[in-house]
């Protein structure tokens, strides 16, 4: 009978030590998975982040864009103003101040004629 305890009192602590064993590579597995969840959560707020400083940027190169053509329609009507003989430019109700601006003039009344 002694025989037959001493090999399961042997294959007791193999047992233990390989459940051991197991339950350590589960628990670094797990501790792992934390420490990929948490970077993936700073990694996620870095992108919105940037997408946000994008959408900013982009609404600032639309600004200019905007502002860029608002004045580069006004200048060749400037342009073509002051290149009119100033008959067409009384006619079209523009007259020159001297200083190369154009300035909108009141058409004469007609009780003035």
């Amino acid at each position: 009978m002694s025989n037959e305890v001493a090999p399961s009192a042997g294959a007791a602590p193999r047992e233990a030590s390989a459940l051991a064993a197991i339950f350590q590579k589960a628990y670094a597995r797990a501790v792992a998975l934390q420490r990929l969840d948490e970077q993936i959560s700073v990694l996620i707020e870095q992108r919105q982040k940037l997408e946000s400083d994008f959408r900013e940027a982009q609404a600032e190169v639309n600004d200019e864009c905007e502002r860029m053509l608002k004045i580069s329609a006004i200048a060749p009507a400037r342009m073509l103003a002051q290149l009119a003989s100033p008959t067409e430019m009384a006619q079209a109700g523009l007259s020159s101040n001297g200083n190369g601006r154009l300035v909108r003039v009141q058409a004469p009344s007609p009780s003035a004629q």
